[in-house]
C-alpha cells in the first residue's frame, strides 16, 4: 500500500501512518528537504498526479491546501479520477486557523468533501457538521499523542519540583506569532483580573517577530497585550520562536494553559497540554471542547463574562490533586496514548483497505 499523504512530514501524519506506506513529501524545484520552509504541497497538482500516478495507490488529504484556488483543486480532482486514484480526506479544519476570510476554505471543502471516497474527522461535533453540510458520514478518529513519550515524565518531574503549599497558580497564554485564528483581546483583561483574584499569575508569551509586524490584526493584539503588561496585570515574555523542548518546558510549568482561539475546529495544542499534564481553558470555538471531555483537564468559556468561573473550576480541580496530574501520571497517560494510537492506526488501515477494495 502506497499512500501519498498531504502533507507527509508532519507529526500528526507521522504518528498515524507507518513510514513503509507513507510516501515522502515531494520537494519543489529549487528547494531542499529540511530547509524549514513551508511549501504548498506538490502532490496537490494535476500535472504531478498525471506523471506519478503509477507510484501511488491512494491520496490522503489532511491540510495545507489553502493556497490553491477551487479551479486548481477541481483540476486536481479530475486528474485523480483520470488516474483511478481514490481520495481520502480528514476534515481537520471546518474553519482554517490561518485565514481571516473563511469563504475560500468553505468553497474548497464544498468541492473536496463530496468527492472523497472516505472522510474522517477528529470529533463527533465535527462529524455532525460534515453530515449536515455535505450529507457525508465522516468516521471519527481521535487526535493521537503529539509530545514525545519521554516528556511525559519530564513534565511530571517539573511539576513535582514546585514547593507544596507555596505555589501560586500559573496561568499561561502562548500567542507565538499571533496567527489569524487567534485573538484574546475580548477577554484577556478579564482573565488577568480573574487570575489576580485567585492569587495566580498570568503570563503571556510572544515571538519577538511580532514586535515588527505591520498588519492590523497583530498590531492590535500586541497593543492590548503591551497595555496589560505595562500596568502589571500580566507578565509578558518576548523572545525568539521556541523549539519543542523550550515550548514543552513553558507549558509544563503552567497549571492552566489558555488557548487564544477566535476561530478554528480542532487543536493540536490542546493535545500537547494533555500529554504534558497541563489543564486547558479554551473559548467555545469549533469542536475543540469535544476532543477531551474531562472537566479536570478542559473547561470552556464563552467570553469575558464567564472566564473567571471557568478558571476557578479548573484550579479547584487541580488543587484537589496536589502536584499530580488529575487525569493520570506519566505512566497512565502513556498507556492511554499507546492504546489510542493502536486504535487510530487500525482505523486508518481499515479505511484504506475498504477504499482500495472499491477502487481496485
Amino acid at each position: 500500500m502506497r499512500i501519498a499523504s498531504v502533507p507527509s512530514g508532519h507529526p500528526y501524519v507521522e504518528a498515524i501512518l507507518p513510514d513503509e506506506v507513507r510516501l515522502p513529501d515531494p520537494t519543489p524545484p529549487g528547494q531542499t528537504p529540511g530547509d524549514g520552509v513551508w511549501w504548498p504541497p506538490v502532490v496537490v497538482d494535476a500535472d504531478w498526479i498525471t506523471r506519478h500516478a503509477s507510484e501511488i495507490d491512494l491520496v490522503h488529504l489532511h491540510f495545507g491546501f489553502e493556497s490553491f484556488s477551487t479551479e486548481h483543486l477541481s483540476a486536481w480532482l479530475g486528474a485523480l479520477d483520470a488516474a483511478g486514484l481514490p481520495l481520502v480526506q480528514t476534515v481537520h479544519d471546518l474553519e482554517n486557523p490561518h485565514l481571516q476570510d473563511q469563504e475560500p476554505h468553505r468553497r474548497a471543502l464544498d468541492l473536496l468533501v463530496p468527492r472523497a471516497a472516505a472522510v474522517l474527522t477528529l470529533t463527533d461535533t465535527a462529524a455532525d457538521v460534515v453530515a449536515q453540510s455535505w450529507g457525508v458520514q465522516a468516521e471519527v478518529v481521535p487526535h493521537p499523542q503529539v509530545v514525545p513519550t519521554a516528556w511525559f515524565a519530564r513534565a511530571d518531574a517539573l511539576r513535582a519540583q514546585r514547593e507544596p503549599g507555596r505555589h501560586r497558580p500559573r496561568i499561561g497564554l502562548h500567542l507565538g506569532a499571533i496567527r489569524a485564528g487567534t485573538d484574546p483581546t475580548p477577554w484577556l483583561a478579564a482573565l488577568a483580573a480573574a487570575g489576580a483574584d485567585l492569587d495566580g499569575e498570568v503570563v503571556v508569551r510572544l515571538n519577538d517577530e511580532v514586535l515588527s509586524a505591520t498588519d492590523d490584526h497583530r498590531r492590535r493584539v500586541l497593543g492590548v497585550v503591551q497595555e496589560l503588561a505595562a500596568d502589571g496585570s500580566i507578565e509578558l515574555q518576548v523572545g525568539p520562536r521556541q523549539g519543542d523542548d523550550e515550548l514543552h518546558t513553558f507549558v509544563a510549568g503552567l497549571d492552566v494553559a489558555v488557548l487564544p482561539y477566535r476561530a478554528g475546529t480542532h487543536s493540536g495544542w490542546l493535545e500537547m497540554c494533555w500529554d504534558l499534564g497541563t489543564s486547558v481553558l479554551v473559548p467555545g470555538v469549533g469542536a475543540i471542547a469535544d476532543q477531551h471531555r474531562d472537566d479536570t483537564f478542559r473547561r470552556s468559556f464563552s467570553g469575558a463574562a464567564d472566564v473567571d468561573a471557568a478558571l476557578a473550576a479548573l484550579l479547584e480541580a487541580r488543587s484537589v490533586a496536589g502536584s499530580e496530574c488529575p487525569w493520570g501520571d506519566a505512566v497512565v497517560r502513556g498507556e492511554a496514548r499507546r492504546a489510542q494510537l493502536a486504535q487510530v492506526r487500525a482505523t486508518h488501515a481499515r479505511v484504506y483497505e475498504q477504499v482500495l477494495g472499491r477502487h481496485p
